[in-house]
């Protein structure tokens, strides 16, 4: 395994975060995600009211940024009222500036 598609949840309003993570294996709680709406509700509701969940073991770098946009588009989490996501995924998250990326 290359790495992982992941889903966070917020156990008290049910809004998610999807995301990646380049890892051997699942990290389970360990790993909350890094997007900046979701760290900003983690801050709020404390990390004990957020859940996470394997959505997709990835075996290579090239499907990473192509699987993370589906499972954004998939579960519209870039909608305020359903998620934390910020934008579409992909590589796009990692030449994000300034208040976008934190």
């Amino acid at each position: 395994m290359y790495g992982y598609i992941y889903k966070t949840t917020n156990l008290v309003n049910g809004k998610i975060y999807i995301g990646q993570k380049k890892s051997d294996h699942f990290l389970f709680e360990k790993y909350l995600g890094s997007g900046k709406r979701l760290w900003e509700a983690i801050e709020k509701y404390g990390e004990k009211n957020f859940k996470v969940e394997l959505i997709e073991e990835i075996s290579n770098k090239e499907l990473m940024d192509d699987r993370e946009i589906y499972w954004i588009s998939y579960y519209n989490s870039t909608n305020k009222d359903i998620g934390y996501n910020l934008s579409n995924g992909g590589n796009v998250n990692r030449s994000l500036s300034g208040d976008l990326n934190p």
